[in-house]
């Protein structure tokens, strides 16, 4: 997901509203209730003229350390400013 014109504290808040979301859902599948959770590396762009693959690459990072924190989780990758 793409966040446009979004600072730190309003990206935490849509990651911690995505996860409490998928958290709170409730699936049946063939009459079993199938609980999810999600994990979300976040990448936010402070430096002009980052290049997408390196928002990816850091995203992708933030959310490998947030399934190493126990998944369900969300993680913000270091920012270079």
């Amino acid at each position: 997901m793409l966040l446009y014109d979004t600072n730190a504290e309003e990206t935490k808040f849509v990651a911690e509203k995505i996860r409490s979301c998928v958290e709170r859902l409730n699936i049946t599948f063939n009459h079993h209730e199938v609980r999810c959770t999600i994990s979300l590396g976040i990448a936010i762009d402070y430096a002009k003229g980052s290049s997408l693959n390196k928002l990816i690459g850091q995203a992708d990072t933030a959310l490998y350390k947030a399934k190493a924190n126990g998944h369900n989780c969300w993680e913000l990758a270091p920012t270079m400013v």
